[in-house]
């Protein structure tokens, strides 16, 4: 029995390292400057296109262009804002 535990834990091992990423940057958003540390996305993650940005996001100029927020975290900002607007649907009432 304590072969075939080790056996899974040295297949889940190899299964981990056949995970490949690549570099990540923004792929709607086009403000912004880049992130300073170096991110990855899991390659099959990469394969995704986001949805489009329509979200207008209204901060002052220097934010953006003194880059104090990343395009990376402009990013997350602006798909949050996005996604905040679209109401739930309601509930049957009774």
């Amino acid at each position: 029995k304590r072969k075939a535990e080790a056996d899974e834990e040295k297949n889940a091992d190899e299964a981990d390292d056949d995970v490949t990423y690549k570099p990540y940057k923004p792929a709607k958003l086009s403000f912004g400057k880049p992130h300073p540390d170096p991110v990855v996305e899991n390659a099959s993650l990469s394969a995704v296109e986001p949805p489009p940005v329509a979200y207008n996001l209204a901060l002052p100029a220097d934010v953006i262009y003194d880059g104090r927020l990343s395009d990376l975290q402009l990013e997350a900002l602006v798909y949050g804002c996005q996604r905040h607007l679209q109401d739930l649907p309601r509930a049957p009432s009774s």
